[in-house]
């Protein structure tokens, strides 16, 4: 997929951090997913990955304004409401 749509391609980014996640290996899906969020900000799937990173790293207060943020962009999501309530 990399050689189709390129090293940089935001989606090819999420699934190398989405796959460094489930291998616990944060500092790399961090630097994939910042990337992602580089060029997109409001991007819903990389915000809510880095999250879960955050929480996972017990950077709470940083999960917490990230997922306040994006359930003001997205407030249709119903991920984002589960996540913020188990911070609680």
């Amino acid at each position: 997929l990399a050689l189709l749509k390129g090293e940089d391609n935001s989606y090819v980014l999420k699934l190398k951090a989405f796959w460094r996640l489930k291998q616990n290996d944060y500092e790399s899906a961090a630097l994939f997913l910042n990337e992602v969020l580089r060029k997109n900000e409001n991007d819903l799937e990389a915000g809510i990955n880095m999250a879960i990173l955050e929480i996972k790293t017990s950077q709470i207060p940083k999960a917490k304004k990230r997922l306040a943020r994006l359930r003001e962009i997205y407030p249709e999501n119903a991920l984002i409401p589960e996540l913020i309530q188990k911070l609680k």
